[in-house]
């Protein structure tokens, strides 16, 4: 019988912050434990919410194998290694200590608005082990400041936000000034009348989402994905390439093994590289079952099976900076839009800002984004640009023409 032992532990400690005011502080620790058994080509699991004695676990993973659920891999064998990108200057002692300074600092610059949101810092340890010979840990540690605005002429419940990941001693003033440079911006209204422009985007969830999905391996095998047909075509820019990540000290990833604990021999792993769609994603199940290599992007919450995800999907740098750009939308706040099956996508904009050569000049009134998947990173790529709202930024923006219909 094979056996597999997965724990995560997280310590987090937040301040709320309510019109421009500390509301409240507080800490919690949450540990999260499962156990899988593999016997006779079945799978047997257990997991906890709580700190859980893991010779129970095994006993109901063992019980549970009564249920007959197939499986058609075996566990990885692997060895011990820990992985620890955690940082020693990220202290939740400290949290109480930014936050009072960030908010004064914001609240004397940009007098006319109110903030809320939360600031915080969160530790965590994922430690997989297996009767394969993987013993696997990785740790990671971050301080955040998430923070919403509000004109104080505003009849809406909010207005925008801004936020920031840092894994060192935070930069409270470059914060402040980059915040307040948008808000500035937020109170001059221009507007926008081209039927096309470029557009900054902030590694747009909506965007990515759609290379997460259909890449996924199972949809490609299965005819469901838009790329089923595309595998090895060139059918975007030279300048497009598309990486997943599983470990970059650097950027600051950590996941080193998968949720089914494999580890892939290449921390960098091209899926779209030049243009050309070069592979789907694959779990062990799904490669073991199409006959692939796994990709190491397998994603197991500790109380479900795997499913396919990848770790950190990052486009190259192209050398394109946003003081090239004359002129461009800065997509800050969208929502609503949604990818057709045919790559086509309609994007409002909630809330946006004209950039002219890296400056924000106004905001914008709301509009509509129009394009196609393979336009948007083909003829109307610009490129993903080497700078970030942050000195210390890790989030890559890209730079596309969209077409523009008027909100």
């Amino acid at each position: 019988m094979d056996k597999e032992y997965l724990r995560i532990v997280t310590n987090e400690t937040s301040v709320s912050v309510l019109n421009s005011a500390i509301e409240s502080v507080r800490n919690k620790k949450m540990e999260r434990a499962s156990a899988r058994v593999f016997e006779g080509g079945f799978l047997g699991i257990s997991s906890s919410m709580s700190h859980a004695d893991m010779d129970s676990l095994e006993k109901k993973a063992v019980e549970s194998l009564s249920l007959k659920v197939p499986v058609n891999f075996s566990l990885p064998e692997g060895q011990k290694r820990t992985w620890d990108i955690s940082g020693n200057s990220v202290l939740e002692e400290e949290l109480l200590k930014h936050t009072d300074e960030l908010l004064s600092k914001l609240t004397k610059a940009n007098p006319n608005f109110i903030f809320s949101g939360n600031t915080r810092t969160q530790r965590m340890e994922r430690h997989l082990e297996n009767t394969s010979g993987a013993d696997y840990t990785a740790r990671e540690s971050f301080l955040s400041f998430e923070l919403m605005f509000k004109h104080k002429d505003s009849v809406s419940i909010l207005d925008g936000a801004l936020a920031n990941v840092y894994y060192d001693s935070p930069d409270i003033d470059e914060f402040v000034s980059k915040y307040t440079d948008i808000l500035n911006a937020f109170e001059k209204n221009v507007q926008i009348d081209d039927e096309s422009i470029p557009v900054i985007f902030w590694q747009d969830p909506t965007i990515m989402s759609f290379f997460s999905r259909h890449l996924n391996g199972e949809l490609i095998e299965l005819k469901t994905s838009y790329f089923s047909s595309k595998i090895g075509e060139k059918i975007f820019s030279d300048k497009f390439t598309l990486n997943d990540v599983n470990y970059d000290p650097e950027q600051r990833i950590a996941n080193p093994f998968d949720g089914d604990g494999f580890v892939r021999e290449k921390h960098v792993l091209p899926l779209i590289e030049r243009g050309v769609v070069k592979r789907g994603m694959y779990d062990l199940r799904r490669a073991k079952m199409y006959s692939k290599e796994p990709t190491g992007t397998s994603l197991r919450r500790y109380n479900k099976s795997s499913e396919i995800y990848p770790n950190c999907l990052l486009p190259e740098k192209t050398g394109v900076s946003a003081k090239s750009i004359d002129r461009a939308l800065f997509v800050l706040i969208t929502s609503g839009g949604d990818f057709q099956d045919d790559g086509s996508i309609s994007l409002p904009v909630q809330l946006g800002y004209l950039l002219k050569r890296g400056k924000f000049v106004g905001k914008t009134q709301e509009l509509i984004l129009n394009n196609t998947i393979e336009k948007m990173f083909g003829l109307d790529y610009i490129g993903t640009l080497d700078e970030g709202m942050f000195d210390k930024d890790f989030e890559k923006f890209f730079a596309v023409r969209m077409n523009i219909q008027k909100g």
